[in-house]
């Protein structure tokens, strides 16, 4: 069993951070970020620094008892007015922790930031064969839009993702 919990991620998570988005990226191809294109150390200090500092975005950490992570969700709001009410989310969960909880909390967690928040509508897109994380979301609620079809290039092939919302 893995003892962890969710805490918002600081500018001294970073380098975990990246190591995390790294691992998640070599555990399977769901995640957006080829290897080459994962963010820096440096930028990813940056972009949490500028976070703690707007109600913009936030970063929430899975992080074990020993200071490992376990998976992350975040959540970006629009800069403009029209926009502003309305969440882009991400998420990863390492191998691991799938199937633990982690996920759930993370995204429970992501949608209590979110109402906090105002947010009217959180959205995320996900590949159509992800099936692990499309039952998450549909377990938190939120709703397929539509088929975006042959909308990303992962590993020499054309996928399809689907856009999904959950009105809050």
């Amino acid at each position: 069993m893995l003892n962890w919990s969710v805490i918002p991620a600081t500018s001294d998570d970073a380098p975990k951070l990246s190591k995390l988005m790294r691992k998640l990226e070599s555990e399977n191809s769901f995640m957006m970020y080829e290897a080459s294109e994962i963010p820096r150390e440096e930028l990813l200090r940056e972009r949490l620094t500028a976070s703690a500092k707007t109600a913009k975005e936030t970063f929430l950490l899975a992080v074990s008892d020993h200071g490992d992570l376990y998976g992350y969700v975040l959540v970006f709001s629009g800069h403009l007015s029209r926009n502003s009410g309305v969440g882009t989310l991400a998420l990863g969960v390492t191998e691991i922790a799938q199937g633990c909880g982690v996920g759930s909390e993370l995204m429970a967690e992501a949608i209590a930031w979110s109402k906090y928040h105002n947010l009217y509508r959180l959205q995320l897109q996900v590949q159509t064969n992800n099936t692990k994380a499309l039952r998450l979301y549909q377990k938190c609620g939120f709703q397929i839009e539509g088929i975006l079809r042959r909308c990303a290039l992962v590993n020499d092939e054309y996928v399809d993702k689907y856009q999904m919302a959950l009105l809050l």
